[in-house]
């Protein structure tokens, strides 16, 4: 098992690699529904993107 490392101002994350499975990530909610934010957003900029419009900015918040 192994954290982010010293030095790291992020929220704590825990990594544990198995050897007979996926690897798991244990972080806090907070940092998950930040990460889901993030991810929701570029998704919806690169389809406006593909579909020739440009995005309102205020929408992807």
């Amino acid at each position: 098992m192994s954290g982010t490392g010293p030095g790291n101002d992020e929220s704590p994350q825990l990594l544990l690699h198995r050897r007979d499975g996926e690897d798991l990530v244990l972080t806090t909610a907070v940092r998950a529904e930040q990460d889901r934010s993030v991810v929701s957003a570029a998704t919806r900029m690169l389809a406006a993107m593909a579909y020739g419009q440009v995005p309102d900015p205020r929408e992807l918040a």
